[in-house]
């Protein structure tokens, strides 16, 4: 399992590191190290074991996604990065324990701090001088390459598709959602950012997010738009010239 590699990669960093415990809370990484995919978790991770906590809403389905990466999961009514700092501050041998200051404001590291017995709470949390699990995910591995390829080919495909769909008269609002909606019937998670359409003389502006404006006769349309597949997100920009009737990719 890829999970399984990429932890035991992040433990051998932690140990160079001499860190003995990790807190990870910035979802994406929760993600590419177990599989989870709510919206609500934290990481806990120690040179031997790993847990991952998150709210009663996500119960079914942290046990079906987590399954096969060896990390433990415990479903908690507190938050869950209140309670992976006290799993962390309660196992054997861990005297400390990294956390991501990046993603870590003031204020919640201040409620981490709080939750932890007091003899733990000047010294156990400890800010990382370099995101240790953001730069496991700089390096592609081949799985990911293949989803990255897989996402681009979806945005050729749902360029392909809105070129039959637009026409003179249709709103720009009318191509975003038809390029949506399509975007969804091929299995993406969502759009990887606001989608962008823009005609006649809005089609200068570099985010023109689409509005009522019916699509004029001749001139530039320009489209921007990506799709997240399986965690990983393609962009593809479009220029179409309604005049002679070529499109640019």
């Amino acid at each position: 399992m890829d999970h399984l590699r990429r932890i035991g990669a992040l433990r051998r960093k932690l140990t160079r590191a001499g860190l003995p415990g990790l807190l990870v809370t910035h979802l994406p990484d929760v993600r590419y190290l177990c599989g989870f995919t709510g919206s609500s978790a934290a990481l806990a991770i120690t040179r031997r074991s790993a847990r991952m906590f998150t709210d009663g809403r996500y119960a079914t389905q942290a046990n079906q996604e987590v399954t096969g990466s060896r990390v433990d999961v415990e479903i908690v009514s507190s938050p869950a990065a209140t309670a992976a700092v006290q799993w962390l501050a309660a196992q054997s041998g861990v005297s400390s324990a990294g956390f991501d200051p990046n993603h870590t404001t003031v204020a919640e590291h201040a409620r981490l701090k709080e939750g932890l017995p007091f003899r733990f709470r000047k010294r156990f949390l400890s800010p990382l001088p370099d995101p240790i699990v953001e730069r496991l995910r700089l390096v592609k591995d081949s799985h990911e390459l293949a989803i990255m390829r897989e996402a681009a080919l979806m945005g050729c495909e749902l360029f392909d598709h809105i070129l039959k769909f637009i026409r003179p008269g249709v709103k720009e609002v009318e191509v975003a959602a038809e390029l949506e909606h399509q975007a969804r019937l091929m299995g993406a998670e969502g759009m990887s950012f606001d989608t962008i359409v823009a005609a006649g003389p809005r089609s200068a502006l570099p985010h023109g997010h689409a509005t009522i404006q019916p699509l004029p006769r001749k001139g530039f349309l320009t489209l921007d738009f990506g799709i997240i597949h399986k965690g990983y997100c393609s962009d593809m920009i479009g220029r179409e010239l309604r005049r002679r009737g070529r499109s640019r990719p």
